[in-house]
């Protein structure tokens, strides 16, 4: 199930990716290149405030080029979930915020719905994305960054309130909410 629960980090030149750690003009074999080095780092942690507990979660999901979903994306979504169910499980409930790379209402976010986890991003908000991001420059519009909850045995052990969005910190903007427990 994991694939190695602790590690080495290695930072190395990878072709594709300029010394501003930004992808270079795309080509098939840049991202190939790429792909073949996405692995996902996921962190879990209890994080005591106040005598309660709150269990988090956060990685960077994979990232796919125009969005579009693909076999090395959903081979990936698929062992993030399989990682983040054990840590929800042994947990008592998680709350997972991160990039995640995906789209609402994508393949991939569809799969954490089906998995239990709850999108707490108010529909409101349809734009992650840093305001001076290339995308957003173009008019693209979506939301790939998240704060979700995974209760414990159907029963919500987690609530999520007053998220806001945060531009300036990186190519997304950062998400700040509230989270109590119930």
């Amino acid at each position: 199930m994991y694939g190695r629960l602790w590690g080495d980090g290695v930072l190395k030149d990878i072709k594709g990716v300029n010394d501003e750690n930004q992808r270079e003009f795309p080509t098939a074999g840049n991202d190939e290149t790429i792909n073949s080095t996405e692995d996902r780092v996921v962190v879990c942690a209890t994080v005591c405030k106040d005598g309660a507990e709150y269990n988090i979660a956060t990685t960077h999901g994979m990232w796919v080029r125009d969005g579009v979903t693909n076999d090395v994306q959903r081979k990936c979504a698929h062992k993030l979930l399989c990682v983040f169910d054990v840590e929800a499980w042994n947990r008592k409930g998680l709350v997972l915020a991160g990039d995640m790379n995906f789209g609402r209402g994508s393949e991939i976010h569809q799969m954490f719905i089906d998995k239990g986890f709850c999108d707490c991003v108010p529909l409101e908000i349809d734009n992650t994305l840093d305001p001076d991001h290339p995308a957003v420059r173009k008019g693209i519009k979506v939301v790939t960054d998240y704060v979700m909850i995974r209760p414990f045995r159907d029963r919500d052990v987690y609530s999520v309130s007053d998220i806001s969005l945060h531009p300036g910190v990186s190519d997304h903007c950062a998400l700040l909410a509230t989270v109590s427990k119930k």
